[in-house]
């Protein structure tokens, strides 16, 4: 699918007046850029508006180009950076890509060609990612309230009916061979053939079915993974959910105190904690409060703890939260923490509730840290 790079905008910031129009007129038509004289400028223009690539010169007065990168980096890290400069200076690329995480650098003067393809490159890169970003948003949307278990069961129940209706047809067509080949003399060979397939294809469907109602024995263990990276990349995800909504002002702050490796799905990791952060969420839309995230780990395990400051869960429903019916909200039909709870149990682990001296909400996910047999 061809990318409508116009839709993806572009900020050039240069101090010299004659080479933002030259740039900006080299790149009308094909692409959208903007311009600002400083890095203040630009950093007034990324506020009000939503650029996909941040095109920037190393020499300006003020503050550089890696400064701003830097800058820029530390509030939108999804705006793909990229620096000019008017000479090949290694330490300052690597100054660059260290402190501006920026993606490339191109040295002036530059072609015309070179630096369309530069910037549809990036403009590629930043619609890939949105992509992905927003499938998961509606993934998340929409696997809320749905229990791991439901959905297999769900599954069962379908693969059932359809085996039942290719079943049918195999013994139709097993009885159309059986009838007098002069009948169907053009027909017969073929038919004798797609029988065949079909009766092998119903027998696997049919193991596949018995393995899937067992829950499917046999698969491999989940793999080791890094709880921090896991819950990091967590938090960024709920942090772009909360900058999509409109006068979203909740603060997530991750606290990454040890690298912990636990053997469970990431994604299942990630499922249960964007669950803890979204209830979070909903707790202190309101006030706009906090959302504390922290890893810890210790004595063979390790622990992902997500609190927030809004008003907690009554001394009342704390026994019943993990319920699956249970839900304070009549528009939502629980589950969510039920499903959490359960993935922390498969995991080894377990999902509690604390009431904090200092109010809000804190639930904590205890999982068993990977031995060192098992690293080996």
């Amino acid at each position: 699918m061809t990318v409508d790079r116009t839709n993806y905008p572009v900020l050039y910031v240069d101090d010299d007046h004659g080479n933002l129009v030259a740039i900006q007129y080299a790149l009308e038509g094909g692409f959208r850029v903007d311009i600002a004289q400083s890095a203040e400028e630009a950093l007034e223009r990324i506020e009000a508006s939503d650029y996909a690539v941040l095109l920037a010169d190393h020499k300006m007065p003020g503050m550089t180009g890696v400064e701003l990168c830097e800058r820029v980096f530390a509030t939108h890290p999804d705006m793909v950076r990229i620096l000019f400069t008017a000479y090949a200076d290694v330490n300052m690329a690597i100054d660059a890509v260290n402190r501006g995480r920026v993606m490339r650098y191109l040295v002036k003067p530059i072609r015309n060609e070179y630096l369309e393809s530069a910037l549809s490159q990036a403009i590629d890169f930043v619609h890939a990612t949105r992509t992905v970003r927003d499938l998961q948003h509606t993934f998340l949307r929409s696997s809320a309230d749905v229990p791991v278990h439901t959905m297999t069961r769900e599954a069962n129940s379908e693969l059932a009916q359809h085996l039942e209706t290719l079943d049918t047809w195999s013994k139709h067509l097993s009885d159309l061979t059986s009838a007098s080949p002069e009948r169907l003399p053009q027909l017969h060979d073929e038919l004798r053939s797609s029988a065949g397939e079909l009766t092998l294809c119903v027998s696997r469907l049919v193991e596949f079915q018995s393995r899937l109602a067992a829950g499917l024995p046999g698969r491999p263990p989940p793999p080791i993974v890094d709880l921090s990276r896991v819950v990091d990349a967590s938090g960024r995800l709920v942090r772009g959910l909360i900058k999509a909504r409109p006068g979203g002002q909740t603060q997530i702050v991750v606290s990454l105190g040890a690298s912990p490796r636990v053997r469970m799905e990431p994604s299942e990791i990630s499922h249960l904690v964007v669950q803890l952060m979204m209830n979070a969420l909903q707790s202190v839309q309101d006030t706009g409060g906090e959302i504390h995230v922290q890893v810890e780990a210790g004595d063979g395990r390790a622990t992902v703890s997500v609190q927030d400051d809004g008003p907690g869960v009554p001394d009342a429903e704390i026994a019943s939260i993990f319920d699956p019916h249970f839900t304070t909200r009549p528009d939502r039909a629980g589950m969510g923490l039920a499903v959490a709870s359960r993935l922390a149990a498969d995991a080894g682990g377990a999902l509690s509730y604390e009431s904090p001296p200092s109010g809000g909400a804190r639930f904590v996910l205890d999982l068993p840290l990977v031995s060192e047999g098992e690293e080996t």
